[in-house]
């Protein structure tokens, strides 16, 4: 035991020294999720006034109460010193689950000491790269220690054939579910199920342990003062936002988007994941619940909406599992452990050299690469240059965001105090009076300043659908564009229909920005490096080039909002955005009507264009069924790796 511990404090040092190269990178732009705009405004921790508490089912308690925690504690020092407690938080979070797999390891093989130290310190190593998303805000940071002593227990709990330990176990992976991450049910079906088929026994204690956990979530949605059905509709939003259709082909869809990131990830860093292939391959676990766990995590991976980096994190438990029982195969021979200990070595100094090789936006972007595009990248990193200058300007007033950049209120350090965090399209699925109740709280108190980093606020919709005159006052880094109210005006008409959100045409920015006529302002076009949006004009170009006159968009989502502002300048008229989702032919899409794709006449438009960059092969199979040889059919976005890649040519998707 007293073996245990020493490990257990030296690699505690080893870890948080490890992770030293990449504790200063930017926020990620989930900062908004887990601090919200209430806690920030008010410098207090109301759950019910935030976002997960309105539009994800009153879910994510834990890591909003903890980086929340982070971010009060000393807020009235520089605001930026919250990243430091932040990644703090999260080195601790890793490291619990560390100690957490270990001890499964000596419960697996019969209380090994060896195999403790040698499961903390893979676990240490592994967690500590950041390509696996352990470095940002995240719900699943905190799933792992649970979700590792469920595991433990239950494999205690069979042993000891002890049903309160089975119980115990179920409790806490429910709670997991419930207060940390809702998609963590669909682990906890798929593991449960099959120890229960295992052992008949457990069936009981399972659902006890289940149903425990379920009784204190629903008073927590009752003391919150939610209702549960309008929860699940904004729950149903989300999905709906970021996938077209269900069925076989989005199964497959994931299936492969998931495989492809964690392929990504493993040749980035492989050698842990080596080792787990040589104790997959001679030293296979022999414990039924491992498999089944690695099963319960592999399944709710795939279950995710998207391809984030973070969801890879409860994966790492299997693996380090497996590296561990390579580990063991290799160190019975004696010139391997040598090995093995220098690899570890060189493997704990390879985070300050490379730190040390590479500038701070060199080793941001190295973090990132696969997984999120290079102008992201770098405007995630420009924002937290222009953070001292954004406090300065804007003081301790009110500020929103718009766009998707919401780790700007916790830069800024102060926000406005409301549940959306950010007006975004996607909220048009999840909550369909989103904007009506944005714009009552606008006219009531409106905020002093707006933050636009996504070219989407729309001041003219502001100024004359409510009254209110915002004013562009200040350009950071010519990207990012900072408005202050200067006059309210009566408002005529019913300013509950008026959308202040919708992606703008940069001459609606650049005629801002003449206005005031300012030396340090730049010509907007000139500071965006957005090569889809490019590539985009050209394949509009050519099709009017070619005689196109009128198109159909083809996909009602994130990536056509994005670059609305392209189409509009493009001279296309856009007759229509079709989407297979649309319950009625009576909607709008921003400025265009929205129609169901299935029932809507091909004649209306010359060409149909699909618009995604994550659905354009399954759009196109769509396509092909719906108007095949009855009108061309141009494909914008591929589905290669994370970024957008257009075709060189103006090409049928369809005959493809």
């Amino acid at each position: 035991m007293t073996l245990a511990v020493v490990v257990t404090v030296v690699l505690f040092g080893v870890c948080w020294l490890i992770r030293a190269p990449y504790r200063s990178l930017p926020l990620h732009i989930d900062t908004g999720f887990y601090v919200s705009n209430d806690t920030i405004a008010t410098g207090r921790l109301r759950f019910k006034n935030g976002w997960n508490a309105r539009y994800a089912a009153c879910s994510k308690v834990v890591p909003e109460f903890l980086f929340s925690l982070a971010y009060l504690v000393g807020r009235d020092r520089a605001p930026e010193r919250y990243k430091t407690r932040m990644r703090f938080v999260a080195t601790l979070a890793c490291f619990a689950a560390a100690v957490t797999v270990g001890w499964v390891g000596m419960v697996f093989t019969g209380g090994d000491v060896r195999v403790y130290a040698i499961g903390l310190l893979l676990f240490v190593l592994l967690s500590s790269e950041p390509q696996w998303g352990a470095y940002f805000e995240s719900g699943e940071l905190f799933e792992l220690l649970p979700l590792t002593a469920s595991l433990g227990l239950s494999a205690v709990g069979i042993q000891l054939g002890d049903p309160t330990t089975i119980a115990t176990a179920a409790f806490i992976w429910a709670v997991d579910a419930f207060f940390i991450k809702l998609s963590s049910a669909v682990g906890f079906i798929v593991f449960f199920a099959g120890v229960a088929i295992l052992s008949p026994w457990t069936a009981g204690p399972i659902i006890a342990g289940g149903a425990a956990a379920t009784v204190l979530f629903l008073v927590w949605i009752a003391r919150n003062g939610k209702n549960p059905w309008a929860m699940l509709r904004s729950l149903r939003g989300h999905e709906t936002s970021f996938n077209p259709r269900v069925g076989v082909a989005m199964i497959h869809h994931r299936f492969m988007e998931k495989l492809r990131l964690f392929a990504r990830t493993v040749r980035v860093q492989p050698i842990i994941p080596v080792l787990g292939v040589i104790g997959l391959a001679f030293a296979p676990p022999a414990f039924p619940l491992f498999w089944l766990f690695s099963a319960a995590v592999v399944a709710t991976y795939v279950f995710q909406a998207t391809d984030c980096r973070y969801y890879l994190l409860p994966l790492l438990v299997p693996l380090s599992v497996l590296a561990c029982m390579g580990v063991v195969v290799l160190a019975e021979n004696e010139s391997s452990s040598v090995v093995l200990v220098l690899a570890a070595t060189v493997w704990i100094a390879n985070n300050p050299l490379r730190a040390k090789r590479l500038d701070r936006h060199a080793v941001h972007e190295w973090v990132w690469q696969g997984a999120m595009s290079p102008e992201f990248v770098s405007r995630n990193a420009a924002l937290e240059r222009c953070a001292g200058d954004l406090q300065r300007a804007v003081g301790q007033r009110s500020l929103l965001v718009y766009g998707p950049l919401t780790q700007a209120y916790a830069l800024a350090g102060t926000s406005y105090a409301t549940p959306i965090i950010t007006p975004d399209h996607h909220l048009d699925d999840m909550d369909e009076t989103w904007q009506a109740d944005l714009n009552a709280r606008l006219n009531d108190n409106p905020p002093r300043y707006l933050l636009d980093t996504g070219l989407c606020f729309d001041v003219t919709a502001a100024r004359s659908g409510l009254g209110l005159d915002y004013k562009l006052v200040r350009s950071f880094d010519s990207v990012f564009h900072l408005y202050e109210l200067i006059d309210r005006k009566p408002v005529h008409g019913d300013a509950q229909t008026i959308r202040t959100y919708r992606p703008m045409s940069l001459v609606e920015i650049h005629d801002e920005q003449s206005r005031l006529a300012a030396a340090d302002f730049h010509e907007p076009s000139q500071a965006i490096h957005d090569p889809a949006a490019t590539a985009l004009a050209d394949l509009l170009a050519r099709l009017a080039d070619n005689g196109i006159k009128r198109v159909a968009i083809y996909g009602a989502g994130r990536f056509t909002a994005r670059h609305a502002d392209v189409m509009r300048m493009s001279g296309l008229k856009v007759v229509a955005v079709l989407d297979d989702r649309c319950i009625n032919d009576h909607g709008r899409f921003l400025d265009w009507p929205l129609r169901r794709a299935d029932c809507w006449n091909p004649a209306d438009a010359d060409a149909v264009i699909l618009s995604s960059d994550r659905f354009s092969r399954m759009l196109a199979n769509r396509a092909s069924k719906l108007w095949a040889d009855r009108l061309p059919v141009y494909s914008v976005g591929e589905d290669k790796g994370s970024g957008v890649v257009f075709r060189d040519t103006v090409a049928n998707a369809c005959a493809s």
